[in-house]
């Protein structure tokens, strides 16, 4: 399977688990329901006491913002000090999802039932779980040493620059290069997912380098694949951020209708998230299952003689 074959397959398998979609959204929408009501009661409470919300409805207004910040500054550290444990608990509920995601892909034929979906959630969740720890460390990893090395090289090639322009200019192609470093880490770590859930293994250091194994040897088609399936959700940002500057939020039935889009703008990132794995699994056993073939059409038969008394 070629690389658009694997594209074409991940929004076909992705497509007919709509089902699947609406149900992670709901989840999803639930485990941020926390932040969010936290937040707004702190917000409320602050413009009760600090200004009116016609001044930050309006232009941004610097003394209005100020004066929010300075008198509820108790608060809203309480508000950002549990993001950090709330972004981890939503990175643990989607580890935790990624297992019944990767169950209903798995079974082409099979419809979607919740009884298999949380089944794999439960049966993956733990050595999911490790992989997210060891892929945790070896990302904070990664991007510490890059950081150190591209602001080296950063430095040493904007040192001479003689217009603004050509810092920008190597400026974004650092960063692309940080990021596209970074994917190759995040996509080693969703392969690995793939072959846990394949071939059923129980060691997640040997399935981390067995998918950076697969990951490297066939590296254009993974990357490939993965560079065209960004494209979708790159695609759908473009879209929502036209709408939202199109649209803007002026009366009440432009809020309601930013609201509504914000809402399907969030499904389809839950839906791209199960198009991901659907196109990452197609391509795996595609070439996987060439590669098995291979290993055993090279193994030769035991000849037989004639039967003897």
């Amino acid at each position: 399977m070629n690389v658009f074959r694997a594209f074409a397959s991940g929004i076909k398998r992705a497509t007919r688990e709509i089902r699947m979609s609406l149900l992670l959204y709901l989840l999803n929408l639930l485990a941020a329901a926390g932040l969010a009501f936290a937040f707004r009661s702190v917000v409320a409470t602050g413009l009760d006491s600090s200004m009116s919300i016609s001044e930050l409805l309006g232009n941004l207004n610097f003394t209005a913002w100020q004066d929010f910040m300075v008198k509820n500054r108790g608060e809203l550290s309480a508000v950002f000090g549990q993001i950090v444990w709330l972004a981890l608990l939503y990175m643990l509920v989607n580890t935790f999802l990624a297992g019944g995601i990767l169950t209903i892909l798995r079974e082409k034929d099979a419809k979607f039932s919740l009884r298999s979906f949380f089944a794999g959630c439960g049966n993956y969740f733990f050595r999911f779980l490790r992989l997210f720890l060891v892929f945790g460390i070896l990302l904070m990893l990664v991007a510490f040493v890059l950081i150190a090395l591209l602001g080296v090289l950063f430095n040493a090639l904007t040192a001479e620059a003689l217009s603004e322009v050509t810092t920008v200019f190597w400026w974004i192609a650092i960063a692309v290069l940080f990021l596209f470093v970074m994917m190759l880490v995040i996509m080693v770590e969703d392969y690995a997912k793939v072959i846990v859930v394949t071939s059923d293994v129980r060691s997640m250091l040997r399935t981390a380098w067995r998918s950076a194994g697969f990951v490297f040897r066939h590296f254009f088609k993974t990357v490939g694949l993965q560079l065209l399936m960004l494209l979708i959700p790159i695609v759908m940002f473009a879209i929502y951020l036209w709408l939202d500057l199109s649209i803007g939020m002026a009366s009440a039935a432009t809020i309601l209708l930013m609201f509504i889009l914000q809402q399907l703008f969030i499904l389809s990132r839950v839906w791209a998230r199960v198009f991901f794995f659907s196109g990452e699994l197609a391509l795996y056993e595609s070439l996987g299952a060439g590669h098995r073939q291979a290993v055993v059409t090279e193994i030769p038969r035991p000849e037989t003689g004639p039967a003897t008394a």
